[in-house]
């Protein structure tokens, strides 16, 4: 990882990804890879996300 890289998981997805900006103005982004977080690597994170001001909702197109 690199700074500004930001930890995702996709909808569907028990696992996290990296994703990096490549055009900050208009808000590409490019795959790093499938990554480690403890805590979330088996949908965890889906459940923390419920009513946590922690988590963001990004929708990539």
């Amino acid at each position: 990882m690199k700074t500004d890289d930001l930890v995702v998981i996709f909808r569907g997805c028990e696992f996290p990804f990296v994703i990096r900006p490549r055009c900050e103005e208009q808000k590409q982004y490019e795959l790093v890879g499938a990554c480690y977080v403890d805590g979330i690597m088996m949908g965890e994170a889906m459940w923390a996300m419920e009513g946590n001001s922690d988590f963001e909702r990004m929708f990539l197109v």
